[in-house]
């Protein structure tokens, strides 16, 4: 391929995210704890998230904004904890469970049914 194809392919290719040349390289911002997320350099009306070098009990992000003259605003850590997926319900699980108290619900229904007319009928044994 000579080199006016090669142009015409990146060309071709401007808009397409498929392109490698043209997707922009991306990384995490790191700093090395509070001195080192208050010192970033940061433009006005900026925020960033900023992991910390320095913990070693796990993850620290630090949240950090800045105001209208780049002055920083908010400085904030917070401790990152793995997403936990909860499972989907399992509805036949849930209609087994539905199933057994409205068992349960019946059984008491009728035991106090039962007692009640012991009771009734101790009345009428008292009177």
């Amino acid at each position: 391929m000579d080199l006016q194809q090669q142009i015409q392919q990146l060309l071709a290719n401007q808009g397409s995210v498929s392109s490698p040349l043209l997707q922009p390289r991306m990384q995490v911002a790191q700093v090395d704890g509070e001195t080192g997320a208050r010192n970033l350099p940061m433009g006005p009306d900026s925020s960033c998230l900023a992991m910390d070098r320095t913990y070693k009990s796990g993850l620290l992000v630090w949240f950090i904004q800045t105001d209208q003259t780049g002055n920083k605003v908010t400085v904030a850590d917070y401790d990152m904890t793995p997403h936990v997926h909860e499972e989907p319900p399992d509805f036949n699980k849930l209609k087994s469970l539905l199933e057994s108290m409205a068992s349960k619900m019946d059984q008491q229904s009728a035991a106090m049914e039962d007692l009640t007319k012991r009771m009734n009928t101790m009345e009428e044994a008292f009177k």
